[in-house]
């Protein structure tokens, strides 16, 4: 039981949908959005951005994935390594 229950909590931290937010030099926000993990796809990236940008909506300034990569714990479940890079329109 405790196995299972560790599982479980490795499964959900591993696909949470997270952000970090940088300027440019232009002091323009930039947000990254993590949405890595199985349990997660493109679509919650792109919920996440529209949480962040609400009603101005968004660009996307880069679209990376990469299968397998994202191995957490030294997990035999190799994941899926996902970034959204936006900036929220004015």
């Amino acid at each position: 039981m405790r196995y299972i229950s560790l599982l479980l909590f490795v499964s959900v931290i591993n696909a949470c949908a997270t952000s970090s937010e940088v300027n440019t030099i232009e002091g323009k926000a930039v947000h990254t959005v993590y949405c890595s993990g199985s349990a997660y796809s493109w679509e919650t990236c792109n919920n996440k951005a529209s949480e962040i940008c609400g009603m101005n909506k968004y660009d996307v300034l880069q679209k990376y994935e990469d299968q397998g990569a994202f191995a957490a714990y030294q997990s035999a479940e190799e994941l899926p390594d996902r970034r959204l890079i936006i900036q929220c329109k004015e």
